[in-house]
């Protein structure tokens, strides 16, 4: 039997996908989550199970009931992706925010409440956390609840799309992007930021 680390996106394929379904419980998922989450960060889009789907097994495995230092290392996982996806610049390319916008979704599948997310992001000042801030108003028109998303795992988390409606639509958002235009003025996506400001009206 292969150690752990030595698992690789096709032993693991299967069990990720229908984990809790179909294969084991949450500690067999517990056992191979290390891995798993490895795995889910350094796969391409097409090399391992759709991001949202591994991390909608923590929910599953009600993850919020573990030990606390099991919770925390979930946790702080969490909070590494969340920061490295901020620093990620979603580039010129008019589709450049769908990867973005997969990893809030996915961190949506776990995370009831955001607004600890939300907090990274504001406290970022960084020109790709402010161009992602704009790209996910103008390009993945997340600042709307009720429109359709093209991310349909968002489906059946109406209250996290409106925490992030809301928070979209906050006169600190307001303010970050005026200072960002401020900041980031000779920057080529000054212009997204301008166009992020007025269509939040």
């Amino acid at each position: 039997m292969k150690p752990l680390r030595r698992l690789t996106a096709e032993d693991l394929y299967l069990f990720s996908l229908d984990a809790l379904l179909v294969w084991g419980d949450p500690d067999d998922f517990r056992h191979f989550l290390p891995r798993i989450f490895e795995l889910v960060v350094s796969s391409d889009d097409y090399g391992f199970v759709d991001r949202e789907i591994v991390l909608s097994k923590l929910y599953h495995a009600e993850w919020h009931t573990w030990p606390e230092s099991e919770r925390h290392a979930v946790r702080h996982f969490l909070f590494a992706l969340w920061r490295a996806v901020l620093e990620t610049a979603p580039g010129d390319d008019p589709y450049g925010a769908d990867e973005f916008e997969s990893w809030l979704c996915a961190i949506t599948q776990v995370e009831a409440d955001l607004s600890p997310y939300f907090g990274e992001w504001l406290e970022s000042s960084s020109a790709a956390a402010n161009w992602n801030l704009a790209a996910a108003i103008t390009r993945a028109g997340l600042s709307s609840a009720t429109s359709g998303h093209g991310n349909a795992f968002w489906q059946g988390h109406d209250d996290q799309l409106r925490q992030l409606s809301e928070w979209l639509h906050s006169q600190q958002v307001r303010k970050k992007l005026e200072a960002a235009i401020e900041t980031f003025v000779e920057e080529p996506f000054s212009e997204d930021l301008y166009s992020a400001l007025l269509m939040l009206g």
